[in-house]
């Protein structure tokens, strides 16, 4: 399988802003690989939990 990477912050913050991510949510993130779209939705969300299992 092929991996890629979302680094620019304007797309970040658009897919969180799609998403409807909200203070109050809990969101689940599979496969966060480098963290950055997981650190976008920590900054909008109540706590996110993050779950990678590629060790690469």
């Amino acid at each position: 399988m092929g991996q890629n990477f979302l680094y620019d912050p304007v797309w970040l913050e658009r897919i969180v802003v799609a998403a409807e991510v909200g203070e109050q949510d809990l969101v689940l993130e599979i496969g966060p690989g480098a963290g950055s779209l997981t650190r976008c939705l920590a900054s909008a969300a109540r706590e996110v939990v993050a779950i990678e299992i590629d060790e690469r």
